[in-house]
Parts: structure tokens; sequence; C-alpha cells
């Protein structure tokens, strides 16, 4: 935490000041106090925020109930790991761990810690090392890079606490994955501080990890071909993401980042605006208690980039401007799909389309009643099948109205707006205005 420093006359001490009390003059015999400016702590400052000494902590597992039992197994079939596993039981010793062994932590409070120099603990989404903790809940804390301290040259020899840097893919894939009982500690944290990361470094690291309920911090600002893919896939209790500052992205990196997280209400701030292929594909796909979507700034799109974004975001309101010009192939596809709750549509600034970049764009948007699209050129496959499907059906919608260029020349039919079903009460189906 950073630490403020606060001054006052009477830290001062000059008691002298305490007599002036009923003086007219008294401005003019104390003048004016300086006071010190507040310095924030730098990086090196014992305060600051490399000082966690969490940095220094193994990965480690602390019962929060009696009984509670930790092993670090293999998934699938076997591979090879060419350095050793290390275990620390409470304050006691470094024991060599044989994988696969139950550490049982029997009184609440107990603990053990892992490290090991290897260069990953996994080799492929599919084989790969991972905790499973049985029995009873672990709280779990302390620094990752413990688990991939290749610095290292024995474990006598650690250097996790300043390692920033992922030397493998795949390194910590999986890690957590599928572990019910792992829930986060009040005051110690579980950090992930590398800032330089490997293709799928993170990918399903904390998938369907049930009760966690917050997220460590992801500093990396730029990313890897699916690094974050699948990370907190169906995390139900996770109510808020950390900050993903990230400005240079890469291929699928958020690929179902926060898919099925159903208790996630406030989305993270997407700051880049060159996107990849697939990037943001299913990023929040059934967030059902999320309110409102990040603002997206990108300008340069890529194939699929939004792709079932907010898919069954049903508590979405309101979406966020969409100011790029030039669309990619499916670059839109099913982003708002069965957005029950969104009122209101993006302005559609694009004049050509891409094939499927509108497809399923609003389907089962059941309450939305206008859209603005600015498109002359929609000779694109499939570039708006299905876009206006079964929206605005809602009985609050009075009119639906898709709102195009006056310029342009397509047809209803060529819009599909004439087989998107009929709107509730009104009864009317989508009509095409030229008023743009």
């Amino acid at each position: 935490m950073k630490l403020k420093k606060f001054f006052s006359m009477a830290a001062i001490g000059l008691t002298a000041a305490a007599m002036l009390t009923n003086c007219s003059a008294c401005d003019d015999i104390l003048g004016e106090w300086d006071r010190p400016t507040p310095v924030a702590p730098t990086s090196s400052d014992p305060a600051g925020d490399d000082a966690d000494p969490m940095l220094t902590t193994a990965l480690t597992f602390e019962a929060k109930e009696a009984g509670a039992v930790v092993t670090l197994k293999i998934y699938n079939t076997s591979f090879d790991i060419t350095q050793k596993i290390y275990k620390k039981e409470g304050d006691g010793d470094w024991t060599e761990y044989t994988i696969g062994d139950p550490v049982m932590l029997a009184s609440a409070g107990d603990k053990v810690s892992f490290w090991s120099n290897n260069q990953r603990l996994a080799t492929d989404q599919y084989h790969n090392l991972h905790f499973t903790t049985t029995a009873a809940q672990c709280y779990v804390y302390g620094n990752v890079m413990s688990l991939i301290d290749d610095q290292a040259t024995s474990v006598s020899d650690q250097k996790f606490s300043g390692d920033k840097t992922i030397g493998a893919d795949y390194a910590l894939n999986g890690l957590f994955n599928n572990n019910a009982n792992i829930v986060n500690h009040g005051e110690k944290k579980l950090l992930l501080p590398a800032t330089e990361l490997k293709n799928d470094c993170y990918n399903a690291m904390f998938n369907i990890c049930t009760a966690l309920t917050a997220a460590p911090a992801l500093p990396a600002t730029t990313l890897k071909d699916n690094c974050y893919e699948q990370m907190f896939n169906g995390c139900t209790a996770l109510t808020a993401a950390p900050a993903l500052p990230a400005t240079t992205l890469a291929e699928k990196c958020y690929y179902m980042m926060f898919t099925g997280c159903t208790a996630l209400t406030t989305a993270p701030a997407l700051p880049a605006t060159t996107l990849k292929d697939n990037c943001y594909e299913q990023m929040f796909y059934d967030c059902t208690s999320l309110t409102a979507a990040p603002a997206l700034p990108a300008t340069t799109l890529a194939n699929n980039c939004y792709d079932q974004m907010f898919y069954g975001c049903t508590a979405l309101t309101a979406a966020p401007a969409l100011p790029a010009t030039e669309l990619k192939d499916g670059c839109y596809q099913s982003m708002f799909d069965g957005c029950t709750a969104l009122t209101s549509a993006p302005d559609l600034p694009a004049t050509t389309l891409k094939a499927n970049c509108y497809t399923g764009m609003f389907y089962d948007c059941t309450k939305l009643g206008s859209v603005n699209c600015y498109a002359t050129d929609i000779s694109a496959s499939s570039c708006v099948y299905n876009w206006l499907f079964n929206a605005g059906t809602d009985v609050s919608v009075t009119e639906r109205k898709l709102h195009v260029k006056s310029g342009d020349s397509h047809t209803d039919n060529d819009w599909t707006v004439g087989s998107t079903g009929t709107a509730g009460a009104t009864g009317k189906t989508w009509e095409r205005v030229k008023d743009l």
C-alpha cells in the first residue's frame, strides 16, 4: 500500500503558536507555514508494489477448513518434466515432491507451498499438471512464478520473486482447472506478475473454479496467441474482472476469457485500437449479470474479432459505440445475440459490408426497436443473415425501424427485414426507412 505523510502544526511542536490565538497580527507574526509535499513511494520504496510480500512467497495452499487434500496431478497422458518439483509443508524445509502424491492439511491454517525450476508445466491444452483440492476449501496465494523458476539452478537458489518473464508456451496452462475448492484469502494475494507472456501460457488456468470470487492482476500490455483463453471460464462466483491494460493484442488472446461468469457485473476497459483475429470472441458469453459493456475504441478490426462477444448477456441494456468504418469477415457476428434487455443499438457507419459481418448481430434482442445502418454495399455473403431475427418482439416495442442511407437501392428482402418475426403488441415487422 502506498503511504502518505501528513503534517500539522501540532506535529511541529511550536507551542508558542497556541499563545497567539487572540492576536490580530498572528498572520504577520507566524507567516505561512511551509508544508512538505507528500511524495509517493517509488517502485523500490519498501511500501511500494514491488515490496508485496507475496512476491517472495511461493505458491501456497492454506486450509480454510480442516481435512483439505492438495494434489498436483497429471492431466491426460504423461509428459516429460525435466526438473524436480519441491514442496514445503508449513514452515518446514523444502523436500522433493512426487507428482500425484496427496498432501493432507489436517487442520485449518495448515499450508503447503510448491516450487520448481521447470520452464513449463504443460506441453499443450491436453497434457498438463494441475492442482486438485478435495474434501475442504483452501486459500490459494503467493507468486505462481515459483512453479516456473527456470532461472534458478536449485531449490536453494530461488529467483522467482523478481521474474516477470514466462519462458515457454503453455507454461501454466490449466493449472487450477476445474478446482471448485480454491478460494481467495482476504489479505494474501495470488500474484501473476509476468509482463512478458507466451502463447497459451494461462489458457484455462482457472477454468470452472466456481468458488473464486476475485481474479489476480494481469499487468501485461503485450499479449500472445490464446494467452488468456478460457482463463476464468465458468467462474460463477467471480464478481469483478481484473484490469486489462494490454494495447497490443494477439489471435484469440481473450477468447472465452469470462464465458459463463454469471456473477460478473462490470467489464474491464479494453483500450486496444487494433484488433486481431478472434481476439474478443465469446469474451463475455453468457455473463448474465453484466449490465454495461466496455468502450470499444478499435478502428482496425480483424476476422471474427467481436464474434459472440456479449452473446446471452441478458442484463445488458446498451451497446457500446462501434466506430470502425472498414469491416472484416464475421467481425460482429452474433455480437449481441440473446441480449434481451438491449434497448439501443450502436450506429453502424461502415458503407461496405463483409462476409458474415452482421450475421445474427441482434438476434433475439427482443427490446430493440431501432437500428441505424449506413451500408450501401451489402453484397457480401451472409452479411446481414438473420441479423434482426426476432429483434423487437417484446410488447414494450412500439415500432421497429431500420434506418438506412437515402440513396440505398436495396429492397426489404435484401436487408432480410421481412422475415424477422412480428413485434409483440404492434404486429409490425421491421420497416426500412431511407432517412440517413
